[in-house]
């Protein structure tokens, strides 16, 4: 994704974020491709949306809304970060 891209998603995200009162945060580490699109088939019946969002992304559309930093260690709110998933190597 080119960095004016990026700009672009991290405006949009930041106006959804504003918007909406929730957002889970979730690694789906383990999960198998069905049960991965059986949840997004759940979200989307229950009227949610479901996103994959870099971290370093979502921090940045996060910021000035009401919404927790996801990389505090405890928010205000009392949430706890997401947790950190393992990462390819090359």
């Amino acid at each position: 994704m080119i960095r004016s891209d990026k700009v672009g998603l991290v405006e949009n995200l930041n106006e959804a974020f504003a918007k909406t009162p929730h957002i889970f945060l979730a690694t789906f580490n383990g999960l198998k491709v069905n049960q991965v699109n059986e949840l997004r088939t759940k979200v989307r019946d229950a009227g949610g949306t479901y996103r994959v969002i870099k971290n370093r992304l979502a921090k940045r559309a996060a910021a000035g809304t009401s919404l927790p930093s996801p990389h505090r260690t405890q928010s205000s709110a009392g949430v706890p970060p997401p947790r950190t998933a393992p990462t390819a190597s090359r």
